[in-house]
C-alpha cells in the first residue's frame, strides 16, 4: 500500500549507493512515518559508515518520553541518541508523524510535526564513527528496527544534499 514496513529486529535497512554516489553529509532528511504498536522503537541513522550497521548519528523514532537523568535509558522521537534528548514528546504511537533532520557541519537540528525538538552541535574530536566522535564525512542512511517488537511504517523518506 505504498509504505515501507520495518518489523522485528535488531537490524537496519541501508540505502546503499553505487560507486560512492548518493552518500549524504550536509543534508536535509524528512520522513513521514507511523508506529504500528505501543512503545515502538526505531531510528533514522545518517552519516552512517557505509556498510556498517547502525554506525552513524541516530535521530530517534521512539515516542515514549524518558528522563535521561533517571534510571531508564532512552531518547524520544527527534532526539539525537546518546547526545541530546528531544525538548518535548510531540508524536504519538499509531498516529502519522513527520520528522525533519538537518545536518550542516557539526550542527544537527530536528523537528517533529513542525516543532523543533533538538538543536545540537557536536564538539567532540573527529572520528570515522559518529558514535565515538564528530563525523563530517558523507555516509549512508539507515532505517533501524530496534528490537523484536518494532513495527514501523514509512510512507516517505526524502533526502537532499546541502553541499557540493
Amino acid at each position: 500500500n505504498g509504505v515501507l514496513r520495518v518489523r522485528g529486529g535488531v537490524g537496519a535497512l541501508e540505502y546503499a549507493p553505487r560507486e560512492g554516489q548518493s552518500l549524504f553529509g550536509d543534508c536535509l532528511i524528512q520522513i513521514a512515518a507511523r508506529t504500528r504498536v505501543d512503545d515502538c522503537n526505531g531510528g533514522l541513522f545518517f552519516r552512517n559508515e557505509p556498510g556498517k550497521t547502525m554506525m552513524g548519528y541516530e535521530a530517534q523514532l521512539h515516542h515514549t518520553w524518558y528522563d535521561p537523568s533517571g534510571a531508564k535509558h532512552g531518547y524520544t522521537t527527534g532526539g539525537i541518541d546518546d547526545r541530546q534528548q528531544a525538548r518535548a514528546a510531540v508524536a504519538v504511537d499509531h498516529e502519522p508523524f513527520v520528522m525533519t533532520v538537518v545536518a550542516h557541519g557539526a550542527h544537527i537540528t530536528s523537528w517533529v510535526n513542525g516543532y523543533q525538538v533538538t538543536d545540537w552541535t557536536d564538539t567532540r574530536a573527529p572520528h570515522a564513527n559518529p558514535r565515538s566522535g564528530l563525523r563530517l564525512e558523507a555516509g549512508t542512511l539507515q532505517l533501524q528496527s530496534h528490537d523484536a517488537e518494532t513495527d514501523l511504517e514509512f510512507r516517505q523518506v526524502s533526502v537532499q544534499n546541502l553541499g557540493p
